[in-house]
């Protein structure tokens, strides 16, 4: 196998990861489609997560997602996860 091939085989398996945790917490929340959108949804789990443990886990899976990933798409998605938690706690709007 060469490298790509093991990059995305590893990308996919944290996804599925990230699928797994999410089914455990809500139904309601979109299948992340990307590598991005998977770090999203992790750090927002984490963010909301109910008790520590859980929020330390999905911090787990989000530092592995941001493995190869640029910089200046972790901190996109920081942004991104903290706005989408906020409206998870404090509502739309």
């Amino acid at each position: 196998m060469n490298y790509l091939a093991n990059t995305l085989t590893v990308e996919t398996l944290l996804c599925m990861k990230v699928e797994v945790k999410m089914k455990q917490t809500s139904a309601n929340i979109k299948k992340p489609e990307t590598k991005f959108d998977a770090l999203v949804l992790a750090l927002k789990m984490a963010i909301t997560a109910p008790n520590e443990k859980q929020s330390k886990e999905c911090v787990v899976l989000a530092e592995q997602l941001t493995v190869g990933m640029s910089e200046f798409d972790v901190k996109r998605a920081q942004k991104q996860a903290i706005i989408e938690a906020d409206q998870i706690v404090y509502g739309e709007g």
